[in-house]
């Protein structure tokens, strides 16, 4: 066989396949790579609309899965970090606005959605802000309202407590109401014959009128 034969045979037989496989391969690639960044695409579109939509609950819910949905930790942590931000800035809102339930539902949503050290992160970022303190302050002596009333018995522990409420952030749920309540019946609390009884009033009034609101 002469030489230009055998090269013509190289390139035909041999040589020629082995292109084409190659660049066969480099196509169906290219096409993959393609496929699977448009998927990411959709992915990431789907997210956004999700978790910018005011729900927190189901948006600090995505972000905590963001991980298992998108191999990309750069995008996912870009994500995560703007949606701390625009919900931070939704509970700053809400706080200024007396809409106490919105910060505590942020809040919330954060901590079942969120890991431990992200959900701990946001809520320490959350409370910088004044207003949002204030709701936090009210929540925490609220709460030790509710305990002196149906835990200890304490009235006149209740009355101050719901009255510290109302002064850090007024109309923090029912605070007032319930300290003007007590004071009203002061003078029952007072006397050893009426005593008794006026605190199972109180108390069944709290509980059915404003304690549900509370939790």
């Amino acid at each position: 066989m002469k030489i230009s034969d055998t090269v013509k045979f190289f390139f035909q037989y041999l040589l020629s396949p082995l292109i084409l496989l190659g660049l066969g391969y480099i196509i169906n690639s290219n096409a993959e790579q393609q496929k699977q960044a448009l998927q990411k695409i959709q992915i990431t579109e789907d997210i956004v609309k999700n978790v910018f939509d005011g729900n927190s609950a189901k948006a600090f819910t995505l972000v905590g899965l963001l991980p298992t949905l998108i191999d990309d930790k750069n995008l996912t942590d870009s994500i995560t970090v703007k949606v701390k931000i625009y919900y931070s800035n939704a509970a700053s809102a809400a706080a200024k606005n007396g809409e106490a339930d919105k910060v505590l539902e942020i809040q919330n949503a954060a901590v079942v959605g969120l890991n431990t050290t992200d959900s701990k992160s946001f809520v320490e970022t959350m409370s910088k802000d004044e207003n949002v303190k204030k709701v936090n302050v009210a929540k925490q002596f609220e709460q030790k309202g509710f305990t002196d009333l149906f835990i200890h018995k304490d009235f006149a522990g209740a009355e101050k407590a719901f009255l510290k409420v109302d002064s850090v952030y007024p109309t923090y749920h029912s605070a007032y109401e319930i300290s003007r309540l007590i004071k009203t019946h002061q003078s029952a609390l007072n006397d050893p014959a009426r005593r008794e009884v006026t605190k199972v009033m109180l108390l069944d009034s709290i509980k059915s009128r404003y304690y549900s609101i509370a939790k």
